[in-house]
């Protein structure tokens, strides 16, 4: 029972540290627009350096699994969508600090998140009553065979917009935890 007290109570301060960490990373993503090396990288080591405590609810090998893999997901998101570089170590930091599977769940919960934003801030900044009338019109403009019709500048800077990471990698750290 003392061993099991002790875990639980590692595990609310390991999580306070990376609740800490994730919430500096979103609060720099939405104030600057980036999501700084000094918070990352200290985050990752800290992570790491975690495992390694006995009272740790990750091994040093879940959390090096999560570093890696996590990171890795996020290294190939940034050479072929190119996505921010302080995406890819902000998660890398989420897979070292929470380990493997708490870290890809935080990765998909993070994505999802922000896929939810992006859609939403688009319709909220060209109108869901315009979205439609313009996919219509171009779908319209398929069916009939004169080709697609470009969107207005105005839309394309809308859409080509940064969206930001670390407020989603927040919330689904929160998320997940709030499930168990």
């Amino acid at each position: 029972l003392e061993v099991a007290i002790a875990v639980e109570r590692s595990m609310d301060w390991q999580l306070g540290i990376v609740l800490i960490l994730v919430s500096i990373a979103a609060w720099t993503d939405l104030s600057v627009g980036k999501i700084y090396n000094w918070n990352t990288y200290s985050g990752m080591l800290i992570g790491l350096g975690m495992s390694f405590l006995p009272e740790s609810r990750i091994t040093p090998g879940d959390a090096f699994s999560g570093w890696w893999i996590c990171g890795g997901i996020m290294l190939v998101c940034y050479v072929l969508l190119k996505i921010g570089g302080g995406d890819v170590k902000l998660t890398a930091m989420l897979g070292a600090c929470l380990g493997l599977e708490d870290g890809l769940n935080v990765l998909l919960w993070t994505c999802t998140l922000a896929a939810i934003a992006a859609a939403a801030s688009v319709i909220w900044q060209v109108g869901a009553w315009e979205l439609l009338k313009g996919t219509f019109y171009r779908l319209k403009q398929l069916i009939q065979a004169q080709g697609w019709v470009p969107w207005t500048t105005g839309q394309r800077q809308i859409l080509n917009q940064r969206f930001r990471f670390g407020p989603s990698a927040l919330a689904a750290v929160l998320l997940i935890y709030w499930m168990k």
